[in-house]
């Protein structure tokens, strides 16, 4: 697995785009396993076999939706656009867990306005236009975030941390 993470890191990351977490995972239907990652732009499954090697990018704006469940022995994750649904598996509950909460968060980031488009990557942190008020408001939404248990404690420090130092 860490041998197809490395593959992608190395032939489909561009300089400036960042892994965010990842995850083993099976798509319905494929016979090799990949693994499903997201970046600060898009998720992507990548997968390799013997002779093929497939990405399939999803930019994080065109997202509208995310179902995301827990079996016994597996966890399920749905991804829905306005024509397509990616449907993967994987039995590293965890690891998909947490791909699945940071995507709820970006996704919904996006939703939510605080982010215009996430295809060109996540706004700079020194960004000129943003206003005190503006961030304050930010800060209200992570705290909504962290307070309805999707972000986690450290999550949230870390983003309040970056918005304080915009100030």
């Amino acid at each position: 697995m860490l041998r197809r993470s490395q593959a992608f890191k190395t032939y489909h990351l561009a300089h400036d785009e960042q892994i965010i977490s990842w995850s083993p995972a099976l798509r319905q239907n494929d016979v090799f396993e990949g693994i499903a990652v997201l970046t600060d732009r898009r998720f992507v499954y990548y997968r390799s076999g013997l002779l093929t090697e497939a990405i399939e990018p999803w930019p994080l704006s065109k997202i509208n939706s995310i179902e995301a469940r827990k079996g016994l022995l597996w966890y399920s994750l749905k991804l829905f656009t306005g024509n397509d649904v990616l449907s993967l598996t994987s039995n590293e509950k965890v690891a998909c867990e947490r791909v699945a909460r940071h995507l709820q968060i970006a996704v919904g980031m996006i939703n939510d306005g605080l982010y215009d488009d996430l295809d060109d990557g996540f706004e700079d942190d020194d960004e000129a236009d943003a206003g005190a008020g503006d961030l304050v408001e930010l800060l209200h939404k992570l705290d909504d975030l962290k307070k309805k248990g999707i972000l986690t404690e450290e999550e949230f420090a870390q983003k309040k941390a970056e918005i304080l130092a915009r100030i």
